[in-house]
């Protein structure tokens, strides 16, 4: 009955909260909230994420512990000491000697298959959040109010490896807001608000098939 409820749980619910957070980010926008409240959406998505990646970890390790005694001993065996450093080297030799513990190997592979995808996402998005401010410096008239903040949410929100064709979409839809609001609405300008929105949505609609579509699968973690 638990594995009927994890599988479902574990498919559905990152979708829920990510298009939660999308919807929350567009009305704070639209009724032109302060940075703050971003900034509330930033800690809630990374705090989710944490919490999402914890509650798989102690998903695998339930399945291990129900599998049987072969299974099982996947959580009393420490990761072989000839086992080679992975994704994030200088994190995994950081915890290497806690890999080299009785339940070494599950920590291990909890570490590499649920933890990974978050530290690069951070990363990612650190990086392009320092990009944005920069690019503010310089040029201050293309983002309004809290468009800053709003770009490192929705790096979060677009998730790894789909930042990677988040970013590429924001250009792109830049182009394509720009056309609009200069058809439509008679403006000259376009900041990255509406852009970098509808680039996160699109990540998180089609992103699976974009990163297939460009072959960027070999960035999946």
């Amino acid at each position: 009955m638990i594995e009927f409820i994890l599988g479902p749980f574990a498919v559905w619910a990152p979708y829920v909260f990510l298009f939660g957070a999308l919807a929350s980010a567009v009305f704070f926008y639209i009724k032109k909230f302060s940075a703050k409240w971003y900034w509330v959406l930033v800690w809630a998505t990374l705090g989710f994420k944490a919490l999402f990646a914890a509650f798989l970890s102690w998903g695998q390790y339930f399945v291990w512990l129900r599998g049987g005694e072969f299974t099982q001993t996947f959580l009393n065996t420490p990761l072989s000491a000839d086992t080679p450093d992975t994704v994030l080297t200088f994190v995994t030799k950081l915890f290497r000697p806690l890999f080299e513990t009785e339940k070494g190997y599950f920590l291990f592979y909890a570490y590499s298959r649920f933890w990974i995808n978050l530290i690069v996402l951070i990363v990612a998005a650190i990086g392009f959040w320092l990009f944005l401010k920069m690019l503010k410096k310089y040029r201050a008239r293309f983002f309004d109010t809290g468009e800053v903040e709003l770009g490192f949410l929705m790096a979060l929100v677009a998730g790894w490896p789909g930042f990677l064709v988040f970013v590429p979409l924001v250009f792109l839809a830049v182009v394509f807001v720009s056309i609009f609001r200069g058809i439509f609405l008679k403006e000259a300008y376009t900041t990255l608000g509406w852009p970098m929105l509808l680039a996160a949505l699109l990540t998180l609609i089609w992103g699976s098939s974009l990163i297939d579509l460009l072959n960027l699968g070999v960035f999946r973690i």
